[in-house]
């Protein structure tokens, strides 16, 4: 409900494609960093369509993950805290 309300083109183009991906998300703590609907409207019709096609559902999910943390809360102290310019390891 949130993302419909605040983030409406993040979540009918990207979230909503993805099968189930509510469900998955009860009851578990964590981070979506959503792009803005300024940044949505920019993106261009082919990508839009690719993204909508259920044949994509696969490319769908891989570019939603870029946005989604599901370990938990990421803070406003851990954004500042951390070195986000590296990729993590698996352990962290």
């Amino acid at each position: 409900e949130f993302l419909q309300e605040n983030y409406p083109l993040f979540e009918s183009t990207i979230f909503s494609k993805i099968p189930n991906v509510y469900a998955s998300l009860k009851n578990e703590p964590f981070t979506i960093f959503c792009a803005s609907d300024a940044v949505m409207v920019d993106i261009d019709q082919k990508r839009k369509l690719q993204i909508s096609d259920p044949r994509n559902v696969e490319i769908t999910e891989k570019l939603a993950s870029y946005h989604f943390i599901p370990t938990g809360k990421v803070t406003r102290e851990r954004l500042q805290r951390e070195d986000w310019s590296v990729p993590k390891t698996a352990d962290g």
